[in-house]
């Protein structure tokens, strides 16, 4: 004889209802993280390829980055361009004068600011003078910000000096929403920025920036004591896989819950047959 099927009551309609839409909510999240898990290789595979590129002119990357960008709304905190993260090169000197600072961690954990300074490119006299470019010259604690002399540490040491520099092509772009949230307001008074605000920055410094990309002075690890220069390209954790098996359990977990009260129910019911 075929073994019998256990018994089955159906739980109540609402119970039944609400884990449906659960466990459809739960597949929608299993796919919606399949599409992040691709889209995140798809970042990380594109910045490791640009990050390998030969150095290109800083305007010629942002031309093309203009091209690929049809509207300013496009451009997100998770945006990524064609060569962003590339590498650019300038000729023109630093505007030691112009160094302002963003308070953030080190890639350590350690707390401290960022410090930017203008690069104004150099110009033949036919020409208009372009704005001048932001650089993150590298990090320094906050002890090292107060006692100053850090400037001293960097190897220009006059605003007339020509020099060639290279650094990482990156755009501005405005913070996550949940960043913008935790994030205080920018205080110009203070010289102390929270959000890399290129307008607040130039009102600040009263010098004309390109306001749509930056560079990142990135250097060899023990190249100078401060400001500790990149590299800064960002280590990117991949876990989506990790989330979507995680939603995809747990749509199975409920149904098979369910089923199981279900069957729980039927055998209490039957067993309240055979008393009566």
């Amino acid at each position: 004889m075929k073994p019998s099927m256990p018994p089955f009551l159906f739980p109540h309609k609402g119970f039944t209802a609400f884990i449906f839409l659960a466990s459809l909510l739960f597949v929608f999240l299993g796919i919606w993280q399949s599409y992040r898990l691709e889209w995140k290789q798809n970042l990380i595979q594109s910045i490791q390829h640009n990050t390998k590129q030969t150095p290109e002119n800083f305007f010629a990357l942002l031309k093309k980055n203009n091209a690929s960008i049809p509207h300013s709304s496009s451009l997100t905190s998770s945006s990524l361009f064609p060569h962003e993260f590339h590498p650019a090169s300038l000729k023109g000197h630093f505007l030691h004068n112009s160094h302002t600072f963003l308070v953030d961690r080190s890639p350590k954990g350690a707390p401290g600011v960022h410090v930017f300074m203008a690069f104004q490119p150099q110009t033949s006299n036919q020409e208009s003078t372009p704005p001048a470019v932001l650089v993150n010259r590298g990090w320094i604690p906050f002890d090292v910000r107060e006692h100053g002399g850090w400037i001293q540490l960097l190897p220009e040491k006059k605003d007339i000096t020509l020099s060639s520099f290279t650094g990482t092509f990156r755009l501005f772009r405005p913070p996550s929403w949940v960043r913008n949230l935790a994030l205080p307001h920018n205080t110009p008074a203070t010289n102390t920025f929270f959000r890399l605000n290129p307008h607040d920055i130039q009102k600040k410094l009263n010098i004309k920036l390109n306001t749509q990309a930056y560079l990142v002075e990135e250097l060899p690890q023990g190249s100078r004591k401060y400001p500790i220069p990149g590299p800064w390209t960002p280590n990117i954790p991949n876990n989506h896989l990790l989330y979507a098996i995680t939603w995809f359990s747990l749509a199975i977990l409920i149904v098979v819950l369910w089923g199981l009260y279900g069957i729980s129910l039927g055998k209490n019911q039957k067993n309240q047959n055979h008393n009566t």
